[in-house]
């Protein structure tokens, strides 16, 4: 299930503004981004940037930017070892002196998002770090770098990444609503249904999980709703909000017409939906949702 994250937007923004006219190579390459981004044409995009990356017309920033792009594509397909071979060319073009290194921020954030998606949680959080240290300072990064602390077991280190993405919530970019949503939903879900009880905070996490809702309703930040209510013993309220997101849920199609992607999407589909029945089971058993990893 791919996100559009604020930080790539304004990347986008950034690498692009600098073109006042596209032809050639830099036309199939801003193409080729469009295909992936926004219209989920996933082959398309392939060839677009392919034709481009084949041109020798682009820069050597482009360049980098192009097979970043693509091994995104690749990676959204479930093409995981042409993903890494794109990743790679991307990041050979960063083998400069620091600026050239602060160039490829956005690179190590993608590739380590999609070791996210394929469980390597060590090499996740190796490159969401060395974005992190070339000048990522976005929410994004500490959100998802949290979860990969969190899915370790190291709930302390998990905490302090979850609390920093609040923390830069509207202060490195003008986040959209949903972005910010995340921020306020991650930390809230992860106060709610930690393991360890000298972190969870059932009060705080009711109050961050309100916050998640009215900048962006859908089904993630209501069942982290429901689990707050069952920290904190509103089992009625739990069930009715959990409900309420697994209707959400079951409505949910992928955005993309891409074979490979759709299927990816709906097998994630199902296992979410799985999870979501167990929660619900646990709060009408009136025992509050406690994290099992074999399930998320």
């Amino acid at each position: 299930m791919r996100i559009i994250t604020i930080f790539s937007f304004f990347a986008i923004l950034l690498f692009f503004s600098a073109v006042n006219c596209f032809g050639g190579a830099l036309e199939d390459l801003k193409a080729g981004d469009n295909a992936f981004r926004w219209k989920h044409d996933y082959n398309n995009a392939i060839i677009l940037l392919t034709k481009a990356i084949e041109s020798g017309e682009l820069s050597k920033e482009r360049l980098t930017y192009a097979y970043g792009v693509r091994a995104q594509t690749w990676g959204a397909k479930g093409k995981i070892e042409q993903a890494l071979a794109d990743y790679d060319e991307a990041l050979a073009r960063c083998n400069g002196n620091k600026e050239e290194w602060a160039k490829c921020w956005a690179v190590f954030n993608w590739r380590g998002a999609m070791w996210r998606q394929q469980q390597n949680f060590d090499k996740a959080i190796s490159d969401f770090t060395k974005s992190i240290e070339h000048g990522n300072n976005g929410p994004w990064v500490f959100r998802h770098r949290g979860m990969m602390w969190w899915r370790k077991e190291n709930d302390r280190r998990a905490l302090a990444d979850f609390e920093k993405s609040l923390d830069l919530v509207g202060t490195r970019y003008p986040n959209s609503p949903h972005d910010q949503a995340n921020s306020y939903n991650y930390l809230a879900n992860f106060l709610s249904t930690c393991n360890d009880p000298k972190v969870r905070d059932g009060k705080r996490a009711v109050r961050l999980a309100k916050i998640a809702v009215e900048k962006w309703e859908n089904h993630g930040t209501l069942a982290t709703l429901a689990s707050a209510y069952a920290e904190t013993g509103q089992f009625e309220e739990a069930i009715k909000i959990q409900e309420k997101s697994i209707s959400l849920l079951e409505k949910k199609k992928s955005l993309s017409n891409d074979v490979d992607a759709q299927k990816k999407f709906y097998e994630y589909k199902k296992r979410w939906q799985e999870k979501e029945q167990e929660r619900l089971k646990s709060y009408k058993a009136h025992k509050p949702w406690r994290v099992k990893w074999n399930l998320e």
